[in-house]
């Protein structure tokens, strides 16, 4: 499982640099040290200073024989990570032991709307943040969260809380758009918490469309190797494409061939990966045509035209976005030959012999972003090109 945790807030960062000192006793050095040869046994991380642990990360871990006893009780324990394991209601009285806990992540855990009401019975006086995203919670937990004195801040994200649970709460807590989303079922839940435990960060979004309403657009999927069992995952994503438009984000080749098995895809994202010195393996973008998405955004610069071809194989494609490309006339005429393509942005692309482009035989909506070498009447004869009638 990938960790993508943060360090903690302002407070631990000055307390790290010693600025600050610590409001409360040190825990043995003892204690410290069977907590954190616990932690790497489960293959987590901790943040070690002196003799506290002021955040332990067990994001993605296998807790199954856990031994809670020398993980925990920790008086200086201030960001505690648990997303993604099995961490639930019957867990959560080992919290009483973190009197000094900020920030708690409970994300896609087995948490429900009873952990959350025993984790408000605990008192945990300093306790600021806790993410909730991907949890059986629903507004039955709403006067429990609201009844958190400390808490500032919370995530809702994939959960079964509604827009009137989500009114009450961003009426006292920081909870915005971002931190907050709806869904249908108990089925889609599962399907996210899947993903989730099996390496594959996801996201879903709840915007409003007018004063008073609420629509759900589209639930997002980040592939990035490494990744858990891949059949899992297939069927995880194939699940919420039934539901609503799935956004694909696929960095890196590696991982084609499940986005292969998923349909259908309203938006797919391929990209780069930062974390890799090699260059984007475009051999392996061969029988698009097996890919069924409505959208393509193709971020790798300079694609050979054998690409590009491949690129509009893509099954119901209708929009098409290319960045970072070199097009001439001979990679013009192939991406106008997709049969269903319907518009193409082009972003920081440089074109030549702009005259020499073939007309379209139907029309093309050609849009440009960050096209700086290019004149407004450039861009207007391109535009010609791809609009039937004015040729």
């Amino acid at each position: 499982m990938k960790c993508h945790a943060t360090a903690t807030f302002t407070l631990l960062l000055l307390v790290l640099s010693g600025c600050l000192p610590l409001p409360y006793e040190f825990d043995p050095m003892e204690r410290v040290k069977e907590a954190e040869e616990e932690v790497e046994r489960l293959g987590g991380t901790v943040v070690r200073e002196k003799n506290f642990l002021p955040q332990i990360n067990l994001e993605g871990c296998d807790l199954s024989d856990a031994d809670w006893k020398k993980l925990l009780p920790l008086n200086g324990l201030i960001d505690l990570h648990l997303s993604a394991t099995t961490f639930s209601d019957e867990d959560i009285h080992l919290l009483r032991g973190c009197p000094n806990l900020e920030r708690l992540d409970l994300r896609f855990t087995n948490v429900t709307d009873e952990g959350v009401a025993k984790l408000r019975k605990l008192e945990l006086e300093k306790l600021e943040f806790v993410l909730l995203n991907g949890c059986n919670v629903s507004d039955a937990c709403v006067d429990d969260v609201l009844a958190i004195e400390s808490l500032e801040d919370a995530t809702f994200g994939q959960t079964h809380i509604t827009r009137e649970g989500f009114d009450r709460l961003k009426e006292k807590i920081d909870v915005d758009w971002l931190g907050w989303s709806t869904i249908p079922s108990e089925e889609i839940r599962q399907a996210f918490v899947a993903l989730e435990r099996n390496g594959v960060n996801t996201h879903s979004t709840a915007h409003a469309v007018q004063a008073g309403k609420y629509d759900q657009l589209y639930r997002q999927i980040d592939l990035e190797p490494p990744v858990g069992d891949i059949d899992t995952i297939v069927e995880s994503a194939n699940r919420l494409a039934a539901d609503v438009p799935l956004h694909i984000r696929l960095w890196g080749e590696e991982l084609l061939p499940v986005v292969k098995r998923i349909s259908p895809i309203d938006d797919l994202f391929i990209t780069e990966r930062f974390t890799e010195e090699r260059p984007f393996d475009v051999a392996a973008l061969q029988d698009l045509n097996q890919v069924h998405a409505r959208r393509l955004h193709a971020d790798i610069p300079d694609l050979p035209i054998s690409t590009l071809r491949e690129l509009t194989n893509v099954r119901g494609l209708r929009q098409l976005q290319l960045t970072e490309q070199q097009i001439d006339p001979e990679k013009w005429a192939a991406l106008i030959d997709a049969a269903s393509l319907e518009g193409i942005e082009f972003v920081d692309c440089q074109f030549q012999d702009i005259a020499k482009f073939a007309a379209c035989k139907r029309p093309i909506e050609i849009e440009f972003t960050s096209c700086d070498d290019l004149s407004d009447s450039q861009k207007k004869m391109i535009q010609d090109r791809a609009a039937p009638e004015a040729n």
